[in-house]
């Protein structure tokens, strides 16, 4: 349940900071082909970045004493 989870919330990430560009700096221009593009390609990096695991970006947690 716990990789469902972190794969939906990065998941969410992802497609937030994409739709964040999008509104921000796309929105009101004139290219609608890259627009189209942008917004499909968006939802394709939200369903297959979380899937890739780069070693260099693990979280530990520190260790317990007791």
């Amino acid at each position: 349940m716990e990789p469902l989870v972190s794969y939906l919330i990065r998941s969410l990430l992802i497609s937030g900071l994409m739709l964040g560009y999008y509104l921000l700096v796309l929105r009101n221009r004139k290219l609608h082909a890259f627009n189209r593009v942008w917004l499909l390609s968006s939802l394709l990096a939200s369903l297959v970045l979380p899937l890739i695991r780069v070693k260099w970006l693990t979280w530990h947690s520190p260790p317990r004493h007791p």
